[in-house]
């Protein structure tokens, strides 16, 4: 059995991980708007910017979330690392300096010191 961390453990611990986070990041989310003729078009509206990131390229899917994730987020190029509780899911829209990522799969995890999403560069 495992012993319990502290939520002062946790805290310290997830500042460590920030401090290793040196990109920055918009999140953008789809959102449906009137398109004025009566119908709807699709815009990407920021969720969040200036936000503390780390992108890497994955080369096996497999390896780095497990199996799940690598049926979940086909085509995976990049894993993206977030302070834990960062607001991004999949199909949400990152971009981190001039490039621009689809977010496929955010790992989800009991104790979160960092939050990861799997994503496809466009």
């Amino acid at each position: 059995m495992m012993t319990p961390i502290s939520s002062g453990e946790l805290t310290a611990t997830r500042d460590v991980a920030e401090d290793h986070l040196p990109d920055l990041a918009t999140i953008k989310r789809a959102t449906e708007v009137a398109d004025g003729r009566g119908g709807q078009t699709q815009i990407w509206a920021t969720v969040a910017s200036n936000v503390k990131c780390r992108v890497m390229i994955v080369r096996s899917v497999a390896n780095v979330l497990g199996q799940l994730a690598a049926k979940e987020a086909e085509m995976a190029t990049h894993l993206i690392t977030f302070p834990a509780g960062t607001d991004v899911s999949d199909k949400d829209q990152v971009e981190v300096g001039s490039r621009i990522f689809r977010v496929k799969f955010v790992e989800k995890r009991s104790l979160e010191v960092t939050r990861r999403a799997l994503c496809v560069e466009i």
